[in-house]
């Protein structure tokens, strides 16, 4: 579960660093199901109504975790970029 709230994070962290221009070794294809799938949680049409609790959640749920290991590859990418800026900066 922390792993799965790591990459949520860092996630955000690639977003602004894209929308700044900082990092934009990101494919199209990651882009397209990255926007898809936030369309998807912020759409107040589900597969499972979101009033019911927990159940109403589940889709959203498995729609997170069907993009991060879509998103893994470029994570890891994202994930050693950030690692070498640090040590660029320690320097």
């Amino acid at each position: 579960m922390w792993h799965f709230i790591q990459d949520i994070g860092l996630i955000f962290s690639l977003a602004k660093d894209y929308w700044n221009g900082n990092y934009r070794d990101v494919s199209w294809t990651t882009i397209f199901f990255a926007v898809i799938a936030f369309l998807y949680m912020v759409s107040p049409v589900d597969l499972m109504t979101d009033m019911v609790p927990v159940i109403g959640w589940l889709d959203d749920v498995v729609i997170i975790v069907l993009f991060l290991k879509f998103f893994h590859h470029d994570l890891e990418k994202y994930k050693h970029f950030k690692e070498e800026e640090k040590k660029r900066v320690e320097k």
